[in-house]
């Protein structure tokens, strides 16, 4: 986020994919500037979904969400 404002650069979405999932942990994440904090195993349905919720634009939302409907049809894909 500083190499960011620094640079007058548009802000980059971030997704932050950890094994760590406690409070502290997420709250880490969110602070050091992630958008979302994901914990693994995710689900492909669930990386999609929070995707998604990035898209700034109609079109990449759209296109998240099917994404996530199709993804969630294969719930047994684990990354």
């Amino acid at each position: 986020r500083r190499i960011e404002k620094i640079n007058d650069l548009a802000r980059t979405p971030v997704v932050m994919l950890t094994a760590n999932n406690l409070p502290e942990h997420v709250t880490a994440s969110l602070d050091a500037g992630a958008d979302i904090h994901l914990a693994k195993p995710v689900s492909a349905a669930a990386l999609f979904q929070a995707l998604s919720r990035l898209g700034s634009d109609g079109d990449a939302q759209q296109q998240g969400e099917e994404i996530a409907a199709m993804a969630a049809a294969r719930e047994s894909l684990v990354l």
